[in-house]
């Protein structure tokens, strides 16, 4: 079983203890994930105020970005704000929506993921831009589908993983001589607030074997 090169956890809201995360960080490799909307208000869309907090502690942070800012970016060619104290960024639109142009500029600005819902379609992204597989878009369905080619680059894949199903999908996958990652949002929430003891069952899945 190939191991990924790191976890991101995503969703990182108003509730998440910060000292916790980073307790857990200096035992495993892991990325923390904020969702950004510029419309959407709700629990998991609260923890980009958190991001200041995370950056000083020197902890892995990406911001992903939704709906209109993420429309917007692709516009612009810019990131907001928001996305200034992260370290990688991702832009989750329809495959149709992207432009290669735009992706190419602005993984010069930040080291940018491409999310594709398709599996068919997966990686249209340009060769220095991450691609993210994620048929669920946080809804915590399973990945049903792997794909059996070899990427040139670090891939990543989402789809509803939670603590206890992990290393099943990480023993089918087969191997990434580049690496991978893989991330996670509804798996590891507990009545939709991010739950950091969850984050801490998946690495003891992954990790600690």
């Amino acid at each position: 079983m190939q191991k990924p090169a790191f976890i991101t956890f995503t969703g990182v809201d108003a509730r998440t203890p910060v000292k916790d995360c980073r307790a857990l960080a200096r035992l495993y490799p892991i990325e923390f994930g904020f969702l950004y909307s510029d419309t959407r208000q709700d629990s998991r869309y609260s923890g980009h105020h958190l991001l200041p907090r995370f950056a000083s502690g020197g902890l892995r942070t990406a911001a992903h970005l939704c709906g209109r800012a993420a429309r917007d970016t692709m516009k612009t060619w810019t990131y907001p704000p928001v996305c200034r104290d992260v370290g990688r960024v991702q832009v989750n639109l329809k495959s149709s929506d992207y432009r290669w142009e735009a992706l190419n500029v602005l993984n010069k600005l930040k080291p940018t993921i491409q999310q594709s819902r398709d599996v068919k379609e997966w990686p249209l992204t340009p060769l220095d831009v991450a691609p993210l597989l994620d048929c669920s878009g946080g809804r915590g369905t399973e990945i049903r589908e792997y794909p059996k080619f070899t990427p040139a680059q670090l891939v990543g894949y989402a789809g509803g993983f939670r603590p206890g199903n992990v290393r099943p999908f990480l023993e089918k996958l087969h191997t990434h001589p580049h690496g991978f990652w893989i991330d996670m949002e509804t798996g590891v929430r507990t009545g939709d607030w991010f739950d950091v003891e969850k984050c801490r069952a998946v690495c003891e899945e992954v990790f600690d074997v």
